[in-house]
């Protein structure tokens, strides 16, 4: 370079050797020199944020190219940090308690050993404190409605949110409504987050607790009544509900009671309607109400006198006053002795007989009534006795009593025999003969008595008795004779059961046909009374006499097996009669004229119905051969023959 003076720069670090050539114009003289140059490494770094708000914290990252010995940082907040590391990383929090924005010129100084020195600046600003609100905690009860009133003016935007990031409201002080859920007491976070005009935000989260509600409720065992109406109450509160207050409706005091009575009234004449509160308290102090009317009719109020109250016959007439508050009122009065009229507020009543008797006044109104009762004594005059009855019989003797007493309240039989009755006409058996003294004692109303007695006369009653000689009988030939054990008998007779009859005392009896006859034996005591005995079961009468026809008349529609029919008068079958019973074995062949056998039977019940082999046989004379044996041992074989037509 040709000048008088030169700037030279070097970027690395090294010796460099110059020589300085001094010139007159005319001579040279060069100056050789050595100069060391020692280079320094410029610094740099990267900052996280430039602005933000208080506390700002800020990430700084050196990014200067190594070659400097240390690097100190000069926060500008009087904090100052040195290193030797070019790539550390340095995080630091400005704080700014100014009212308005702060900024920070952050220094970053690069030095050698050689004294080199170099520096890299940042300017960060920070923003004043931002508060959006203070947080509250409420409690309350579900659906409990929150003002919040909580956050600071002068934010830019306000987000209420639950936890869960779901916003409920973007106003400044809104007001939200929470729920308790599952009946249990639940707590929300109500999370306020504000941003300020200069881009700050804030946080502050309310506590909000939510109780659950009882739920109120009841029944009532009327709902609408005449008055004094009676409400039973039925509580039938849930979800918690603790203790209870009732307000009736009609002005007096509470009830705690959980299921209480109550009695409703119409005071003034007229319709009352009830508004029935039930308020329910939980564990928490919340409250549900439930309400419900119950409507009172008026009801009239029957009152009346009497006069006299008791009296004794033949005095009988009572004179009655209404005595009801006047009204538009309907009446009944019942008199106790079966009458009644619907009129009349004075009037009189006579009674037919002694008796206490209760007179009735039913008042009437358009829904309810009422009845007053008031009882009345007619008391007899003197009694008086007398009744009627048989008084002789036979045992057992039964009785009938007719009364004919008069002025009796209370009546008192003594039959004798140690028997009671209090009945007006009873009635009574004697089942022994005697004597028996019957006693009437009748009392009228005021305890006087008198008497009547009859004696009754029972007669023994007679017995009828008897034994037969035996129970089954054959005939002919055999009578059955009567052992007569009767007791008492003055005229008797004997009914055989065939028709006949005999007045012997101990008869002998011969019947003429068979079949099973009950015999009864009737007597008669010198009293008149009777009784019969009946032999059961009758006496059996059998016969061993056997009968067959001489000729019969088959069915052309084929063989019917024999069975038959006793008095079939279609003669189709021909077999023997016998007595039912009496036969302990049997046997019946049929023979055709030239000796063979074209039917047998070992059956009572089966006959020949004319066929052999499933033909009808033709029209001849036929032998018949019968083998019995009796149930008393006999054995009778007999030989006939029959005639088969066609």
């Amino acid at each position: 370079l040709t000048t008088n003076s030169a700037t030279v720069v070097w970027d690395n670090s090294s010796d460099h050797s110059i020589r300085v050539n001094y010139s007159n114009g005319e001579c040279m003289a060069p100056n050789p020199a050595i100069l060391k140059v020692n280079v320094n490494a410029a610094p740099s770094f990267t900052v996280s944020e430039i602005s933000g708000c208080t506390p700002l914290t800020v990430t700084f990252k050196n990014t200067s190219i190594a070659g400097a010995d240390k690097y100190t940082w000069d926060f500008n907040d009087g904090i100052k940090y040195t290193t030797i590391n070019a790539d550390e990383v340095v995080t630091h929090t400005f704080m700014n308690e100014l009212a308005g924005a702060k900024t920070f010129v952050v220094r970053l100084t690069s030095s050698s050993e050689s004294g080199c020195m170099m520096t890299s600046e940042q300017v960060i600003k920070v923003e004043p404190a931002y508060s959006v609100g203070s947080p509250i905690s409420q409690k309350g009860c579900s659906p409990y409605e929150v003002k919040f009133d909580n956050a600071f003016p002068g934010s830019k935007t306000y987000s209420w949110q639950t936890e869960d990031g779901t916003v409920l409201s973007t106003e400044s002080n809104p007001k939200l409504t929470f729920k308790a859920i599952d009946g249990q007491a639940t707590t929300y976070i109500v999370r306020l987050i504000g941003e300020s005009f200069s881009g700050c935000t804030a946080t502050v989260n309310n506590t909000i607790t939510v109780f659950p509600l009882p739920k109120a409720g009841f029944t009532k065992s009327a709902d609408e009544g005449c008055s004094p109406l009676f409400v039973k109450f039925s509580n039938s509160s849930s979800d918690g509900a603790k203790t209870y207050a009732w307000d009736f409706g009609d002005g007096g005091a509470s009830v705690s009671l959980s299921d209480p009575d109550y009695s409703f009234i119409s005071p003034n004449g007229k319709q009352e309607q009830y508004n029935v509160m039930l308020t329910a308290r939980n564990e928490f102090g919340c409250v549900d109400i439930y309400k419900s009317v119950v409507k009172v009719f008026h009801t009239p109020q029957a009152d009346f006198s009497v006069n006299p109250m008791e009296q004794t016959l033949p005095a009988k007439k009572v004179l009655l006053t209404n005595l009801t508050k006047f009204g538009p009122w309907s009446y009944i009065w019942q008199f106790g002795d079966g009458t009644a009229t619907q009129s009349g507020d004075v009037l009189g009543h006579e009674y037919s007989k002694a008796g206490y008797y209760t007179i009735s006044l039913t008042a009437t109104g358009d829904v309810c009534a009422s009845t007053k009762k008031i009882g009345v004594i007619i008391n007899d005059g003197a009694p008086g006795t007398a009744f009627d009855c048989e008084t002789e019989g036979c045992a057992p003797f039964s009785l009938k009593f007719t009364n004919h007493s008069v002025n009796g309240f209370k009546f008192l039989w003594d039959f004798g025999n140690g028997n009671h009755s209090t009945e007006f006409e009873p009635k009574i058996t004697y089942f022994e003969g005697g004597t028996y003294n019957v006693r009437l004692e009748v009392y009228n109303n005021l305890g006087e008595m008198t008497f009547s007695e009859k004696v009754i006369t029972v007669h023994d009653e007679p017995i009828a008795f008897f034994r037969s000689s035996a129970k089954k009988v054959r005939i002919p030939g055999n009578n059955v004779f009567f052992v007569n054990l009767s007791e008492n008998a003055n005229t008797l007779i004997w009914d055989f059961g065939d028709g006949t009859s005999s007045t012997d005392f101990e008869p002998v009896h011969e019947y003429s046909r068979t079949g099973i006859f009950n015999v009864s034996l009737k007597i008669t005591s010198a009293f008149n009374c009777t009784d019969e005995f009946l032999l059961t079961p009758g006496i059996e009468i059998y016969s061993e006499e056997i009968k067959l026809a001489n000729a019969f008349i088959p069915s052309k529609d084929g063989s019917s097996g024999g069975i038959y029919i006793t008095g079939d008068p279609r003669n189709h079958i021909f077999h023997p009669n016998l007595a039912n019973g009496d036969v302990d074995k049997y046997e019946l062949q049929i023979f055709n004229r030239w000796g063979n056998l074209v039917f047998q039977s070992n059956e009572v019940e089966r006959g020949w119905d004319g066929y052999f082999n499933g033909k009808l046989c033709s029209q001849d004379v036929y032998v018949w051969k019968i083998k019995l044996r009796f149930i008393d041992g006999k054995q009778i074989t007999k030989v006939g023959d029959v005639t088969l037509i066609q």
